[in-house]
């Protein structure tokens, strides 16, 4: 037997020679100490082994810390790579209404995107008539749509229409429907999100970024005033009818708001439908790629962060009692899905919503199939680059995201190095669960 070369080891107690391993690759993770470690050695080397130790080895074998001499790892990272890419329990959909939107952020990811512009109703009857052939011939277990915009709330009843029928197909299928939503939150009446519910909605996803005073300088109406006390007051409106979960961006300006906004969640009472708080910094978009110097568009990846950051949002969530799901994973990257898509009001398709309007990335459309594009999308297998050769992180973001990489380098067939954010982050967070 030999370590398995995706080991992370983690020193955790100097006097006692304690160490946490954790394997990327097998998600495992135990305690050992050196006299364990030094076995892992011996065994690489191919030196006698007590019972005892052949034993322990064992069951690390047993966690993928350990693996057979003749397993090429690369290989079955590969393996797992394709079955990942070509998987068909679930066919996931990012759906786009309209690009409209009732709101002005200073700092929207879809800056030259937005515009008044909604999916007709023979538009909306023919993305049904393709999500049926879809699911015939995938059979999958799950049909996950996403609302999305623009501003999905926009077009409440495009997406009532298309949930309704989504609702009866599955429900004849005995496929489950998962639909989800994200937005801005501004509008929300409770008998529509009751309606959207029965149809099978799982989960709202509304931003808010810090406090009132920090949310309302970059989250406005268009006539320039905050937004912050419309959502709270929505927010309380529909709490219990499903989970919500609270996305918040932020920069150097507002991430010290964060303690007053999770109080005012408290003292909403919104605990128990706040399912988490996830928080992610404030990225360049495809407009503003490569400008550097404009302060909240400084950052391309999580690896352009200050660490320290995370774990003190972490801390922070968990002293006011609610969840965040901010750790270790950060792939591998849904474009890579063959069977997820980003559709747009036109019924175009791209492979991921950072693409979505920009005519250079659709993959096809739901009136003629899908393109040469969508081939160079699901070609690229960024974890066989020689940039990503040997790193033991690999499992966990399969090269990046793509939308990332086109960002940073003007192509999204380029790796998006995540390597940094992992070195510093990682081992903090393994040592949290310890």
């Amino acid at each position: 037997m030999k370590p398995s070369k995706f080991n992370v080891e983690i020193p955790l107690d100097e006097i006692k020679e304690e160490y946490l391993l954790f394997n990327t690759f097998s998600d495992s993770r135990v305690v050992i100490n050196k006299d364990l470690k030094a076995a892992m050695g011996k065994s690489d080397k191919s030196l006698p082994l007590t019972a005892e130790e052949s034993e322990y080895l064992l069951q690390l074998k047993e966690l993928g810390i350990m693996v057979n001499d003749g397993v090429d790892e690369s290989k079955e990272l590969e393996y797992w790579f394709q079955k990942f890419k070509f998987d068909t329990s679930i066919l996931s959909i990012t759906l786009l209404t309209t690009f409209d939107c009732n709101m002005k952020c200073t700092y929207c990811f879809e800056q030259g995107v937005i515009k008044k512009q909604y999916m007709s109703h023979e538009t909306a009857e023919l993305l049904v008539h393709w999500l049926s052939k879809k699911l015939n011939s995938l059979r999958p277990k799950i049909l996950r749509l996403e609302f999305f915009g623009g501003e999905p709330m926009m077009d409440k009843e495009g997406m009532l229409f298309i949930a309704k029928k989504l609702h009866k197909m599955t429900t004849q299928s005995d496929i489950e429907l998962d639909l989800r939503m994200t937005t801005n939150g501004v509008v929300l009446p409770k008998k529509f999100i009751e309606k959207l519910v029965s149809f099978g909605l799982k989960g709202i996803k509304v931003t808010l970024d810090g406090d009132e005073s920090a949310h309302n300088q970059t989250r406005i109406f268009k006539n320039g005033k905050g937004t912050f006390k419309t959502i709270i007051n929505n927010l309380r409106q529909i709490k219990g009818l499903v989970p919500i979960t609270i996305g918040c961006n932020f920069n150097e300006k507002n991430k010290k708001s964060v303690p007053a906004l999770l109080e005012r969640l408290k003292t909403e009472g919104l605990e128990e439908s706040v399912e988490s708080i996830n928080f992610k910094p404030i990225f360049q978009n495809m407009e503003n790629a490569g400008k550097t110097g404009k302060g909240q568009f400084d950052v391309c990846s999580y690896s352009d962060t200050d660490e320290n950051d995370i774990f003190w949002f972490r801390g922070e969530t968990r002293k006011k009692g609610f969840n965040t799901r901010e750790g270790i994973s950060l792939g591998p990257c849904e474009a890579a899905r063959e069977n997820s898509y980003t559709i747009d009001p036109e019924g175009k398709i791209y492979k991921c919503c950072g693409f979505v309007g920009r005519e250079q990335f659709k993959i096809g459309d739901i009136h003629e199939g899908l393109n040469e594009e969508n081939t160079r999308f699901m070609t690229v297998d960024i974890w066989r680059s020689e940039d990503c050769k040997g790193c033991k992180y690999l499992p966990l973001c399969g090269g990046g995201c793509r939308s990332s990489a086109y960002v940073k380098h003007k192509d999204f067939n380029r790796f998006s190095c995540e390597l940094n954010y992992f070195n510093k982050v990682l081992p903090e967070l393994l040592k949290e669960e310890v």
